[in-house]
């Protein structure tokens, strides 16, 4: 779900064998649907600041496969309520840190975790912090 070349992915599904178990909607208004029929989240970016995708899915009670280069990781606790591959597109990583996750108990775990971490930052939060910082910039000068 969501943008890129969906015609380089699906060749790529192709390639592995793959491509029966996969589905690329491209981008979507409403995910909702998809975070709830989803086990796991998997965003191993080589580029990503910080990842509304991961919280949303952490707020959907998914356990977040991600890589350090994404911000997300700075809130995540490896083995707990995520996992953080060192590089991103390494496969054999992304797949041995998604293992574990395939465990039922540990993959439920995981997601209330990830729920109950990604609850510590909602947006009026991060609003309140925002104008806390710029009225102590104000104060300041």
């Amino acid at each position: 779900v969501g943008k890129g070349d969906m015609i380089k992915y699906q060749r790529i599904a192709e390639k592995h064998g793959v491509a029966d178990d996969i589905v690329f909607t491209g981008p979507a208004a409403d995910v909702t649907g998809y975070y709830a029929a989803a086990d796991i989240f998997a965003l191993p970016s080589i580029y990503e600041p910080f990842s509304n995708a991961c919280l949303e899915a952490m707020a959907s009670g998914l356990p977040v496969v991600t890589s350090r280069i994404n911000g997300v990781s700075e809130i995540l606790t490896h083995g707990m309520d995520g996992m953080i591959v060192d590089d991103p597109v390494n496969p054999e990583e992304i797949a041995e840190k998604i293992m574990p996750l395939l465990d039922k108990e540990t993959r439920l775990s995981s997601g209330r975790a990830a729920r109950k971490t990604v609850e510590n930052y909602t947006i009026e939060k991060n609003v309140n912090e925002f104008l806390g910082c710029v009225e102590r910039i104000k104060f300041i000068t």
